[in-house]
């Protein structure tokens, strides 16, 4: 079982492995591991993958973690985080292709599914998908390094102290399970961590917030885990019930399950 971190440093540690509150500590090969398998999980792990815009949806999905990215002047209903992505390139030094890169501060050049879908084999999307292809190991680091500080941040957005109790014992147990440091990471990546009060349907958010204060169990182990699964599944079908009905996201749920189910799995 890994060593929990509990203290409230964010950074490379003096071993090289990445740190954040409440996870344990994570191995450049470890993390190499994560991207892997969430490439996999999100585009079976192949290249055209990469660049996906889903039918039904008003945004690109880009990238291992399917990064969301929207067009110039559409209301934002799920946290976008493909520009994220572009700052952090940026950070490493990795300059996006021109062509991708609008004038309006970072803006999704494609202004629908359709023309997206039109320009899938063109010069630029190519350019785009081999980028992406090239830098797994740095899209898994931003993935790992966006779930820093989220027990800090889940708790700080509740003010019942029964709620804050619950949280702590049931993200700990969790991460404390093997294959439960993968489950949080990727379920916040899929998901989201469900604290901003802006991604739910009818009053009713599907993150990780959620799936935490659905789980009662107090065993540790695989058992945690196996409570996680159960958990989330049953949040990501209420999400599915209060979803507007044009949406049809009941067709979403057996490769969401499965995905939830490949979590007991993880090595």
């Amino acid at each position: 079982m890994k060593r929990l971190i509990v203290l409230f440093i964010v950074g490379i540690s003096s071993q090289g492995t990445m740190v954040c509150i409440g996870m344990p500590s994570l191995s450049r090969n470890e993390i190499r591991s994560i991207g892997q398998r969430v490439w996999k999980n999100e585009c079976a792990g192949k290249v055209i993958g990469l660049t996906s815009w889903n039918e039904r949806e008003e945004f690109a999905s880009l990238g291992i973690g399917h990064f969301i990215w929207y067009p110039r002047g559409l209301q934002k209903s799920y946290a976008e985080t493909f520009p994220e992505l572009i700052s952090f390139f940026k950070k490493k030094g990795i300059i996006m292709p021109s062509c991708v890169l609008s004038d309006d501060l970072g803006a999704c050049p494609w202004a629908s599914r359709e023309e997206f879908l039109n320009d899938l084999n063109s010069p630029c999307l190519i350019q785009l998908r081999e980028l992406l292809s090239s830098t797994v190991d740095i899209q898994a680091e931003f993935i790992v390094n966006k779930s820093y500080g989220v027990l800090e941040r889940l708790l700080a957005s509740t003010s019942s102290s029964l709620e804050k109790k619950h949280l702590k014992k049931q993200f700990y147990r969790v991460a404390a399970s093997p294959g439960g440091t993968f489950a949080l990471i990727d379920y916040i990546n899929f998901k989201g961590e469900g604290a901003n009060g802006h991604e739910q349907y009818d009053d009713h958010a599907w993150g990780l917030k959620q799936v935490l204060l659905t789980i009662s169990g107090d065993k540790s182990g695989r058992v945690a885990l196996e409570e996680f699964v159960a958990a989330a599944k049953k949040v990501l079908s209420k999400r599915v019930a209060h979803a507007p009905t044009q949406r049809h996201e009941e067709r979403w749920i057996p490769g969401w399950y499965a995905r939830l189910d490949g979590y007991l799995s993880w090595i």
